[in-house]
């Protein structure tokens, strides 16, 4: 049920790609639909499972055909007593992600993928136009009676997109291919 939910809320923002909206840049016809890979969350959650606070090294995921696995991290506190289900915490990890977006003012920025020119970089990997494959997981740890931190990896592949290269191709209308089946994605929620 996790996965199908964080496979869902990444294809969501693909789909809907709100936070570049918001900017009024222009939408991306060339995103593919992501689909969930056993590996990538294999390794998403044998790295959680260390109760780590920093991101693996970026050689660390680079596994067998996983040559090009790109991660993201990040590590959030909760009251012990917190309602918000396990599920709705990594699903506000993921669109946090890609608010970072909201940040830029430049979409040359994400078209022609020029990280470097922002501060966080969960982004690219939400956005790369290219990647479909997703892997991920969470673990939590008690840091005192009244709270516990919580860790969240996701990998992604293929990330084999270069800094300068044009990652987004613009247009009215989404292509279609045997990966983007966006109508299909809409219906889910």
């Amino acid at each position: 049920k996790r996965d199908s939910t964080i496979l869902r809320v990444h294809n969501d923002i693909r789909n809907d790609m709100r936070p570049i909206r918001k900017k009024k840049f222009s939408l991306a016809t060339n995103m593919l639909k992501m689909e969930w890979d056993e590996e990538l969350y294999q390794m998403a959650a044998n790295y959680v499972r260390q109760c780590v606070e920093k991101p693996d090294c970026p050689k660390c995921h680079q596994i067998g055909d996983y040559t090009h696995v790109e991660q993201n991290f990040a590590v959030a506190t909760y009251s012990i007593g917190t309602e918000i289900k396990p599920s709705q915490r990594f699903r506000d990890i993921v669109v946090k992600w890609a608010d970072e977006v909201l940040n830029l003012d430049d979409f040359e920025t994400i078209r022609n993928f020029q990280s470097g020119k922002t501060p966080r970089n969960h982004w690219v990997n939400l956005f790369r136009a290219s990647t479909y494959k997703v892997g991920c997981d969470s673990m939590n740890y008690k840091v005192d009676e009244e709270t516990f931190n919580e860790v969240y990896v996701c990998n992604y592949s293929p990330a084999t997109i270069k800094r300068g290269r044009t990652n987004i191709k613009l247009g009215k209308q989404r292509a279609v291919n045997a990966r983007m089946e966006w109508d299909v994605i809409r219906n889910i929620k």
